[in-house]
């Protein structure tokens, strides 16, 4: 018999940790989950407590996960969704998608449209789960296990496949003052 230690509020924690880490904020994971920004802080806090690991290196400005932090997140995504497989199959499999898609969007373009898109997608297909991480660097999708990253400019010679999501401009500006 396999027994998870902590029992179904350790899984909670989890599924707030991977939002924490995907959304870059423990607040913004708590309103997910219905919690106040200090409730789901403490509930990090217990984890981390349970697990003996320092998982989130905070700042005022960043939340970034530790090397523990990142093993932790692998380990965890792929037990959620070995779990959904198994509800799963109590269903039948049940048609529709289903499973992980990992997304690497820049900063700004995640949180400002490609949260509230996935959020609306979710409640349209709920057994697909999504892993979101916010960076400006770019990505080696291989190495670093995404499915699909979305990035300004042109695309490198690769053998990677490119479509233009939208023909997005950008505009320098400065104040006249440093323009002398």
């Amino acid at each position: 018999m396999i027994m998870v230690r902590g029992g179904a509020g350790r899984l909670a924690e989890i599924a707030l940790f991977l939002d924490a880490s995907a959304l870059g904020s423990f607040s913004a994971a708590g309103r997910k989950h219905g919690l106040s920004p200090a409730a789901a802080s403490a509930a990090i806090a217990r984890l981390e407590t349970a697990l003996g690991a320092t998982l989130f290196e905070r700042t005022t400005r960043q939340l970034r996960l530790t090397a523990e932090g990142l093993h932790y997140r692998q380990y965890s995504e792929q037990a959620l969704d070995l779990l959904a497989q198994a509800e799963d199959g109590l269903h039948g499999g049940g048609a529709g998608v289903r499973g992980v898609v990992r997304i690497s969007a820049p900063s700004d373009i995640g949180r400002q449209l490609l949260l509230p898109m996935l959020d609306r997608f979710a409640a349209l297909h709920p057994r697909l789960r999504h892993a979101l991480t916010l960076t400006d660097m770019t990505a080696n999708l291989v190495q670093d296990d995404i499915d699909l990253a979305i990035r300004y400019g042109e695309l490198p010679d690769s053998d990677m496949v490119a479509r233009l999501l939208h023909p997005g401009r950008r505009v320098v500006c400065v104040a006249p003052a440093l323009a002398a």
